[in-house]
């Protein structure tokens, strides 16, 4: 599969790479790869937080989370909402501070939306919202959005 992997007949995890910013000067792009499980609804991944005015200054994370249909229809888009726990860092208990927060509006097909995120530089919570999000790689996404629809409807039938 392309951009996939495939574990077994029963669960399905995409891998989806976006660019999350406004392109503006001084602004702060979040750039994030995500592992979408079909099945579970988690999210895991990694992110680079990007500070144009202080390059020196780039954020990694880990990513977790979950996503879901907004609304509980896969016509209303998908939401993703996950945190990152630092990886960067001379500091030997990092791995355990959170150091941001994102959450994602992409439209029914996974390939834009928009975002708001926040990120910890230094000891100071930074905000930005309405970033746009971007498919950052030509992937094929139809076997996904077919999947999780028929995911979903299939939990809405068994409620």
């Amino acid at each position: 599969m392309y951009n996939n992997i495939k574990i077994n007949e029963d669960k399905i995890i995409f891998k989806l790479i976006y660019k999350i910013c406004n392109h503006q000067p001084g602004d702060t792009c979040f750039d994030v790869i995500l592992l979408i499980n079909t099945v579970t609804n988690e999210v895991l991944g990694m992110g680079k937080i990007k500070q144009t005015d202080a390059p020196k200054k780039d954020l990694l994370c880990n990513l977790s989370g979950n996503w879901r249909f907004i609304n509980a229809e896969p016509e209303n888009g998908i939401s993703i909402s996950v945190e990152g726990k630092c990886i960067n860092g001379s500091n030997q208990n990092s791995t355990s501070r959170k150091n941001a927060e994102i959450n994602l509006s992409l439209e029914k097909d996974w390939r834009s939306g928009v975002a708001s995120f926040k990120y910890l530089s230094e000891k100071e919570w930074l905000h930005s919202s309405y970033a746009q999000v971007e498919l950052s790689a030509d992937q094929n996404l139809s076997e996904l959005t077919s999947i999780a629809q028929l995911r979903n409807n299939d939990a809405t039938v068994l409620h």
